[in-house]
């Protein structure tokens, strides 16, 4: 037979805590302690009203928000019709010389200038310069100076320029005889002239224009071949009746 077991001891089991125990109300505390615990309450009401008061002092008050309105959409607006460009003259120049000649005082051209109008507005206060020049070292200076020259100089036109019309303008030019300059040629007095103009104008509001051309002047042959011939000075006074022009480079128009 075998050996009874013995019997072991076992490790004690460890006991849970016992809950700690409620405050319960017995029958007599209930008559007779219940209003230390209403005391007790509003103590703690209170202090806790004083409390939240104190902070309330202390802490600055949170402004309330206000609902803004969300911005409108930009609503867009046509854009503003361009500037119409008011019409503008434009002036352009037909010369014809008709005589030239010499005498003992001056020279002289005779002429009709074609003034035209070939832009879409009117051209107002119209004037129109001419001018004889010698040919030569200092032409292109000298009618340079005088294509800068002032607008109020000049013959005013009879009336406006409508815009694709014309006017013919008729008239003489005049150098003094101590100034044309005479070139010597084989034993030969001659005289190249040149006459430029000057065409000045207003248009719209305060705008203006002007148009200059400058011109040789010479004895035109028959039929007109490409160069044409001097003035004689050394025949005495004389009238040319066949005049040629060429149409010389320095112009202006603006």
């Amino acid at each position: 037979m075998r050996a009874p077991l013995e019997a072991q001891p076992l490790p004690p089991t460890p006991q849970a805590e016992p809950p700690a125990a409620q405050p319960t109300l017995n029958a007599g505390e209930t008559s007779s302690n219940w209003w230390l615990y209403l005391l007790f309450a509003g103590l703690v009401v209170g202090l806790g009203f004083v409390v939240l008061r104190r902070k309330g002092r202390a802490e600055p008050a949170m402004a309330a928000p206000v609902a803004t309105r969300a911005p409108r959409a930009a609503v867009p607006t046509e854009p503003a019709p361009a500037p119409v460009a008011e019409p503008r003259p434009w002036i352009d120049l037909q010369f014809r010389p008709s005589e030239a000649g010499t005498n003992d005082s001056h020279a002289m051209i005779k002429f009709e200038l074609m003034v035209r109008n070939t832009g879409d507005g009117e051209a107002r206060d119209v004037k129109i310069d001419g001018r004889m020049f010698n040919a030569g070292t200092q032409q292109d200076s000298e009618i340079g100076v005088f294509f800068a020259a002032p607008g109020a100089a000049g013959i005013p036109a009879p009336r406006p320029i409508a815009p694709q019309t014309q006017m013919p303008y008729r008239g003489t030019v005049l150098l003094p005889r101590e100034q044309v300059r005479e070139v010597s040629v084989q034993g030969r007095r001659l005289f190249i002239p040149m006459v430029a103009f000057n065409v000045h104008y207003r248009w719209g509001e305060t705008q203006t224009g002007q148009t200059s051309a400058s011109y040789l002047v010479g004895s035109e042959s028959d039929p007109p071949a490409e160069k044409m011939g001097a003035f004689r000075l050394d025949l005495g006074p004389r009238i040319y009746r066949k005049v040629g022009q060429r149409e010389h480079r320095l112009k202006r128009r603006i």
